[in-house]
């Protein structure tokens, strides 16, 4: 699977979009089962699982370490969209990451 590009249109990004999701329903549909084993152990052996195997594992935690999202896929498409045609129409420049990542820290430390 391609990465998208800047450049990409926001149909196609949609698509690409799609395509992830649809990837990620597949992953959580494997299942990676492990019998209690320290965290070094799992970590070995987790890193001998195939790519795919390594991501639903990866997916699962990641999952297990933030809040569910309330808003559907539906409403995420319409938000990237939304930011998309601003960029592209010249309204907004974005952030750099050290500007977003100060953000997302600050917001962290408050909880």
């Amino acid at each position: 699977m391609k990465k998208p590009s800047q450049n990409m249109p926001v149909a196609r990004h949609c698509a690409f979009r799609s395509q992830v999701m649809l990837e990620l329903a597949k992953l959580r549909a494997r299942r990676v089962q492990f019998r209690a084993m320290h965290a070094q152990d799992i970590l070995q052996g987790a890193l001998g699982l195939s790519e795919t195997d390594r991501a639903d594992l990866a997916l699962r935690l990641l999952e297990s370490l933030s809040p569910k999202d309330e808003r559907s896929d539906a409403e995420w498409v319409s938000e990237i969209e939304r930011r998309a045609r601003r960029v592209l129409a010249g309204e907004s420049k974005g952030s750099s990451w050290d500007d977003a990542r100060s953000r997302i820290e600050a917001a962290l430390s408050k909880k």
